[in-house]
């Protein structure tokens, strides 16, 4: 398409936007600007992903080749569910979130705002705020207990 400042210049009705860029951050910045320019932005939901009946996926999201989303779960604005990963019952996750490939969050979990769970990762409890709305958890690390906002700038 080209650079974001010539978005404007798109007929907005005639386009759909998706997407996939990997930093949450600039991801939200784009969803932003896409939708003060009117572009609607679906869910775009790769055909070998599995996906119960009742999970409410918000505008913008993309999910790729075989995720598995369980029952009850939500998941935010423009958000990434990556190659492989699965998100279990109960889960919410917010938005700007990029679910790396191959992460997996057992049930009840809490993702906030503008999280990174990288590659292979296993999350068991809530992961909250840290370093103002943005947590970056390793490749492999397994989370057991809440991650809770510790850092505090100054």
């Amino acid at each position: 398409m080209g650079p974001i400042s010539q978005l404007s210049e798109f007929d907005n009705f005639n386009i759909l936007i998706g997407l996939g860029l990997g930093y949450n951050k600039t991801r939200w910045k784009m969803y932003q600007l896409s939708l003060e320019l009117d572009f609607k932005m679906p869910v775009v939901k790769h055909i070998k992903s599995i996906i119960s009946e009742n999970v409410f996926i918000a505008a913008g999201s993309v999910l790729f080749v075989g995720t598995i989303i369980n029952t009850s779960v939500s998941i935010g604005e423009a958000s990434i569910i990556n190659t492989g990963s699965i998100i279990e019952h109960d889960c919410i996750v917010g938005n700007a979130v990029h679910i790396s490939p191959g992460a997996i969050l057992a049930g009840v979990v809490y993702v906030e705002d503008f999280t990174w769970i990288g590659m292979g990762e296993e999350g068991q409890k809530r992961v909250k705020e840290l370093f103002d709305e943005r947590i970056v958890v390793a490749q492999g690390m397994k989370i057991y207990k809440d991650l809770i906002k510790e850092y505090k700038s100054s």
